[in-house]
């Protein structure tokens, strides 16, 4: 297992991928099977570093998001009429609420 220190010039993220990688191909190399479970915390839980582990197998990480952290999935099929009355009846309500 790697021990290398970060410098200050070191990327943080970098050095990351490449310990998880060369743990990786350590424990293929001595024949342990099983899941290697990384845990990391919300600094390193972006794509920038989880995107190149998707091809290290078997590995998983686990990661906590900051509590600001937002989600985007794909938006709702739009569906027509309904959609436009919902948005027009939120709006007769905002008005209502402004006192106009």
């Amino acid at each position: 297992m790697s021990n290398e220190r970060m410098t200050l010039e070191t990327d943080a993220l970098a050095l990351g991928i490449k310990q998880v990688k060369e743990l990786a191909q350590e424990r293929q190399a001595t024949g342990s099977d099983g899941l290697l479970v990384i845990a990391d915390d919300g600094k390193y839980g972006t794509h920038h570093f989880l995107g190149p582990l998707r091809s290290v197998a078997p590995v998983a990480v686990v990661a906590r998001l900051r509590c600001d952290r937002v989600l985007y999935g794909s938006p709702p099929a739009y569906s027509g009429w309904a959609d436009r009355t919902s948005m027009a009846t939120a709006s007769l309500l905002r008005t209502k609420r402004l006192g106009a």
